[in-house]
């Protein structure tokens, strides 16, 4: 099996720097070739923040590597486990085995890993000749199967991955559970549609309609969108489960967001919010709430009866050293409140 990792790349880099991207990956050529694999991985992936354009031919590289990290290991494993059985091997050839395993070690702990668990790895089937995508945990062994054309690692804030199966996309969360997605609100228009998950950036108020009468949807993401209020008809949304409406101009909240009696995830951060309806509190499978960044003083009595309530982000607000003493001592036992 081909394993291939994938380094986590800051999204924002604007500028690609093609000189210093050829310098870095002529540098990781060498080191490859003196079979430095480490080095030589650390040089591919700054050769991809100098020059994101260029990111598919970097990682080509990568994948190229792990494909010979892979068989060094596997070639490793195997006359360690001769060595150690037999007792034919010399101390050398296990010093061999013992340091291609380190390295694919090393390898391993560049990962970045979605609660320590789940990194995004690459296996090409031969058998069919394409790219499979799944996620493996630190030790290598699979735990997400390699059964997808597409896919991006787990977001760090939603705690989703984005993967292509067929001609569908998909969100996935950590139990593997699906969730067909879409991200062009025309599709939404056809009344037979099976989405379950829905993402856009900088929606406006006129565009909620459609994607309010979508009751099928589970998970609605929404960052940096254009409105100042929710409109109660996101009552509607009766399966949501999943709700982010951060990063926008958002100044009140509808007392009908208390009806989405399924909503476990709720995330209103960097908004410009001075006071939470009491109706929240009827959120009764709610399990985390962020805050963060708004222009809150208080909080309603009612959000101190979320029994199921885990996180409570409250980082960013105008709240008393009063209100702070009183929130802590009123909140739910098992809830984390991060200040």
């Amino acid at each position: 099996m081909f394993l291939s990792c994938f380094v986590t790349i800051n999204s924002t880099q604007a500028q690609c720097d093609v000189k210093r991207y050829h310098e870095l990956i002529l540098e990781g050529d060498n080191y490859s070739k003196k079979a430095d694999y480490y080095n030589a991985m650390n040089a591919y992936s700054a050769a991809m923040i100098a020059c994101k354009d260029k990111i598919p031919e970097a990682q080509g590289r990568i994948m190229k590597l792990f494909n010979t990290i892979n068989q060094l290991k596997n070639v490793a494993e195997s006359a360690k486990n001769k060595a150690n059985v037999a007792n034919l091997e010399s101390e050398k050839q296990r010093n061999r085995a013992d340091s291609a395993l380190s390295v694919a070690k090393k390898i391993l702990e560049k990962m970045y890993f979605y609660d320590e668990k789940f990194g995004l790895a690459v296996f090409k089937d031969t058998t069919i000749n394409k790219k499979l995508y799944g996620f493996i945990d630190r030790n290598g062994n699979e735990v997400i199967k390699f059964e997808y054309l597409e896919a991006t690692p787990f977001n760090e804030l939603t705690g989703f991955a984005k993967v292509k199966r067929e001609n569908f996309y998909y969100l996935i969360d950590t139990t593997k559970r699906e969730y067909q997605f879409c991200d062009n609100i025309e599709l939404l228009e056809d009344e037979n549609n099976e989405y379950e998950a829905f993402e856009m950036h900088a929606m406006e108020l006129f565009q909620t309609p459609k994607v309010f009468k979508c009751r099928r949807l589970k998970i609605l993401i929404l960052p940096d969108n254009k409105f100042t209020q929710i409109p109660g008809t996101i009552a509607q949304l009766k399966d949501l489960c999943f709700l982010d409406l951060s990063r926008g101009k958002i100044d009140s909240l509808t007392p009908d967001l208390g009806k989405l009696q399924n909503l476990k995830w709720l995330n209103l951060s960097f908004n410009k919010l001075r006071s939470i309806p009491p109706g929240l509190g009827s959120l009764s499978y709610l399990s985390y709430l962020n805050l963060n960044a708004n222009y809150l003083t208080s909080l309603p009595d009612e959000i101190f009866g979320l029994r199921q309530l885990q996180v409570l982000n409250l980082r960013g607000n105008n709240f008393s050293a009063y209100e702070k003493e009183r929130i802590t001592r009123l909140k739910p036992s098992n809830c984390t409140i991060i200040w």
